[in-house]
Order: C-alpha cells, then sequence, then structure tokens
C-alpha cells in the first residue's frame, strides 16, 4: 500500500517543474503521506480505508503544486444549497451516557464539526441541531460517536431512485439501446433523484454540515480520538493524557487546561489551520497547507507544514520544526537546555531568544537568503544546541522581551 501512497504524490506533480522548490514540496508531501497512512493503520484501520483517507487529505492540493508549477488555478464552481424555511429547522436532537467505566472516546465526524469541552457533570452529554444525524455506541471502555450526512431511509431511497430496476435487466436493456435513448434514460434517472433529494433535504433527512457538541466530565478520559472531513474540530477544558485529531480541511484548536500536562499530542490536518494552548510531554503537529499556530510548554515538540506558516511561542525541550514554503517564527519564553532544529525551503525564519538563556551553540545557514544573528555563540558543548537552515529564505536571531 505504501507504494499507492507514493503513486498518489508522484500524480500531484505531473508536468510539475522540475527544480528545488517543487522537489522539497513533493518530498515534503511524500514524508507527511506515509507517515499518515502509517500513523492510520497503527491505530487499527484497515489498509484500504487508510489509503483513502489519504487520498482525501489531498484534495485541494493540486491547486497548490500547479503554483508552483506556473499552470493556471482551476476553477471551483460552488455547488448551491438547498434552503430550509425557518420553520421547518428540527428541534435537535440530547443524549446522555453514564460516565462510568468510559476510558476512551472515538469520534468520526465525516462533513461535520465537533465541540468537545469539559464539564463537572458525572455523565457525558452529545448534542446535535440536526436529528439522526449522530449515532452514539458503547464498546467496551470506549464510547464511539459516529455523524453520518444522510440517513439510512434517505440513502435507501436516492440508491433506488438511481436503479429502479436494479442490475441485471437494466445492464443488458442498456445494452440494446441507442445512444439518444441512454441519453433520455439517463436525464429521466437524473430527474429521479433530484427529486428524491430534494424530498428528503425538506423532510430533513439529508443533513447540511452541523455542530456536534459533546460534554465529558474533566478527567474521565484516558484516550481521545476524532477524524473529520471537512469540519473543525475543538477540543477545550478536558484534560486527557493521550489525544490524537485528524481533518482534511477543517481547522483543529486544542486548549489543554493551564494546571493539567497532557502524555501525548497528535494533530494533523491536509488544508486547515491546527492552534495548540497548553503543555504536554510530546506533540506532534503537521500540516500541508495550514498555518501551525503553538503556544505552551513542551518536553518534545515536532511540527511540520508544507505551505503553511508555524508560529510557536513557549519552551521545548527538544524542538524540531520544518517547512517548504511557509514562515517560521519562533519566541522562546526559557532556552536553558536541549536542542532546536529548524528546516524551511523558501520561507523565512525567525528565531527570537529570551534576555537571559543558557549557553549557545548556533548553526546557522542559508543558500540564498540573508542572515542575522544579533546573539552571543559559545563552543559546541553548549547546553542548548540550535540549528537553523534554510535554501533561499531570510534567518533572523535575535533577544527580546516577550
Amino acid at each position: 500500500m505504501n507504494d499507492k501512497v507514493r503513486e498518489m504524490v508522484e500524480r500531484l506533480f505531473d508536468g510539475a517543474a522540475d527544480n528545488e522548490e517543487t522537489r522539497a514540496l513533493r518530498d515534503e508531501l511524500m514524508d507527511n503521506c506515509l507517515e499518515h497512512y502509517q500513523d492510520l493503520v497503527s491505530g487499527g484501520m484497515d489498509e484500504q480505508a487508510a489509503l483513502e483517507a489519504v487520498k482525501d487529505s489531498l484534495s485541494g492540493m493540486q491547486e497548490i503544486v500547479d503554483r508552483y508549477s506556473g499552470k493556471p488555478d482551476r476553477a471551483v464552481i460552488p455547488v448551491p444549497q438547498a434552503e430550509k424555511p425557518a420553520e421547518e429547522e428540527p428541534a435537535g436532537i440530547r443524549t446522555e451516557w453514564p460516565a462510568e467505566g468510559i476510558e476512551g472516546l472515538r469520534i468520526d465526524a465525516a462533513g461535520h464539526s465537533v465541540e468537545v469541552s469539559g464539564s463537572d457533570e458525572d455523565v457525558i452529554r452529545v448534542t446535535c441541531d440536526t436529528p439522526k444525524a449522530v449515532r452514539v455506541e458503547k464498546d467496551g471502555p470506549v464510547l464511539f460517536i459516529e455523524a453520518v450526512r444522510i440517513s439510512d431511509e434517505a440513502f435507501g431511497a436516492v440508491r433506488e431512485a438511481g436503479d429502479p430496476s436494479g442490475e441485471g435487466e437494466e445492464t443488458k436493456a442498456f445494452l440494446d439501446m441507442s445512444l439518444n435513448e441512454i441519453l433520455k434514460k439517463a436525464r429521466q434517472v437524473v430527474g429521479s433523484v433530484v427529486k428524491v433529494v430534494e424530498q428528503h433535504v425538506k423532510d430533513g433527512t439529508l443533513f447540511d454540515d452541523a455542530v456536534i457538541r459533546i460534554s465529558v466530565p474533566r478527567h474521565l478520559l484516558r484516550t481521545l480520538e476524532a477524524g473529520a472531513a471537512s469540519g473543525d474540530i475543538s477540543v477545550e477544558g478536558l484534560s486527557v493524557p493521550d489525544t490524537a485529531v485528524r481533518t482534511a480541511s477543517g481547522d483543529i484548536r486544542v486548549d489543554i487546561p493551564a494546571d493539567e500536562t497532557a502524555e501525548k499530542m497528535f494533530l494533523s490536518s491536509a488544508s486547515g489551520d491546527i492552534t495548540l494552548f497548553g503543555t504536554a510531554k510530546e506533540a506532534q503537529i503537521s500540516a500541508i497547507s495550514g498555518d501551525l499556530m503553538i503556544k505552551g510548554s513542551f518536553d518534545s515538540l515536532k511540527s511540520k507544514s508544507v505551505s503553511g506558516d508555524v508560529d510557536m511561542e513557549g519552551a521545548a525541550g527538544d524542538l524540531k520544526t520544518k517547512s517548504v514554503s511557509g514562515d517560521v517564527t519562533i519566541r522562546l519564553l526559557r532556552a536553558d537546555a536541549g536542542s532546536l532544529g529548524t528546516e524551511t525551503t523558501s520561507g523565512d525564519v525567525t528565531l527570537v531568544l529570551p534576555q537571559r538563556s543558557a549557553a549557545l551553540s548556533l548553526s546557522v545557514s542559508t543558500v540564498a537568503g540573508d542572515v542575522i544573528n544579533e546573539v552571543e555563540v559559545t563552543g559546541g558543548d553548549a547546553p542548548l544546541k540550535m540549528s537553523v537552515r534554510t535554501v533561499s529564505g531570510d534567518i533572523h536571531v535575535c533577544r527580546g522581551e516577550m
């Protein structure tokens, strides 16, 4: 399956200009997709499903690649949305689950957005403005919350409208039709499907993007896993040792309570922005075209972005940041000991150190950019080691008040 992932990424660059920037973009995108695929499989997802998830995450990347290769952007035609009269708005749903015995929460949000928040209650509450848009099931110590875009009733009706006679005889009949007869039949099928869809939109069984709100006791969960396609995901006021959040085009925001420390934090999005506030022992954050904003304290922090900017403020014992065309800004509140490594291809790097810090060993290099270094540097045995690399971007290292 890894070969299929490589093939998908290579196809994006067919016809692209062969230069240092596009090669760096391709290599970084390849690494991100392969890592994303391995993470999904390691987490228990079927290989084919993981491959489809990686494919979905590449949606919209062709336009970015085309900009690098000088190709014109592709036109995007908006799809008209059916309007629903105000009086037909659904009343909403409310589901409560006893918290006892629950240790994990797994969320498949599809195209909906998700808001997870901590509470002082002893129950888990799941609410949504759209009826039938959410299924909640308990699987041992894990509560599984699944969002759907179309009800089973509506799905069956649409499928029947598209294939009223079933397969077999219908397929054979098509083989005997002339081109005009096939076109006429196609118009009839499409017309039937449109009518069914319109009716189910009115009935509220075809769902627009909804917001799923989940309230969980603050210290209940050991694990939280959430995924969405186009919806946003936010997690606030909740202490979870092990958190993994993935989206294709939605934004991610995680706000760890000020007096809590997460064990592991994994956040990944293709084109959405990612915001992380708080303290964690280990955090891995990656995006393809989204921006990363990170504020907090970390034992180990790794962040990667292809065309988005990276903005980090706080402290980290081991900090590694990579970007292809985005700018990287790092403002350290504390710099006593550890290592920092930053690499970009065409983005600028700004590194702001506190007024007082440990002795510093600094390695800086750029091929075509400018370098401004305003800090004193000691030998290679210094407790604080920093390395900044860029191909065509500028580098600025300085001290400042935070």
